[in-house]
């Protein structure tokens, strides 16, 4: 889906790869990381701490993400709780959409908001508001980066049997 903006997720993605590869030790797209959820993009700085960036192309889409849910094992809670509360771990969330897309006044106390915009044949950003450092934030585990390097290695696999 394109935004009114011209943008795809796929435009915004790869704009959040652009700019952050060189500082994280991963970053992944599309992974299910956390509970039953399915990230749209994850890092893992080098201090292997998680930051999660939640892409959004319509206003509609944001607002229904406000109403998503995790699902831990048989419980079921709502994300942006789970989030703010420091069940999840991640040390930062944003939210990524085209420029002046999400208005400021949405975005949740737990959350940061990046905006982007194609200039020059390239897709450029700038941080709206700075996610705050989430409680409870920990270091990955072991555990999680194997996690995060075998779905890199499924997807890596996948394209090169696409051709």
């Amino acid at each position: 889906m394109r935004s009114k903006k011209g943008l795809t997720a796929k435009d915004i993605t790869a704009g959040i790869f652009k700019h952050f590869h060189k500082k994280s030790k991963w970053i992944i797209e599309s992974i299910y990381l956390l509970f039953d959820s399915e990230s749209d993009v994850v890092t893992m700085s080098k201090a292997r701490y998680i930051t999660e960036y939640e892409v959004k192309v319509t206003l509609s889409d944001f607002k229904r993400d406000m109403a998503k849910r995790y699902k831990m094992g048989r419980v079921s809670e709502d994300k942006h709780f789970a989030l703010s509360s420091g069940k999840t771990g991640i040390k930062h969330f944003y939210f990524c959409g085209p420029k002046d897309m999400i208005p400021l006044e949405l975005i949740p106390k737990h959350a940061g908001l990046m905006e982007f915009w194609e200039q020059g044949g390239g897709v450029m950003y700038r941080i709206v508001k700075k996610a705050p450092t989430l409680v409870n934030a920990t270091k990955a585990s072991l555990k999680m980066e194997k996690k995060i390097i075998t779905s890199m290695k499924w997807k890596y696999m996948n394209k090169v049997m696409k051709g």
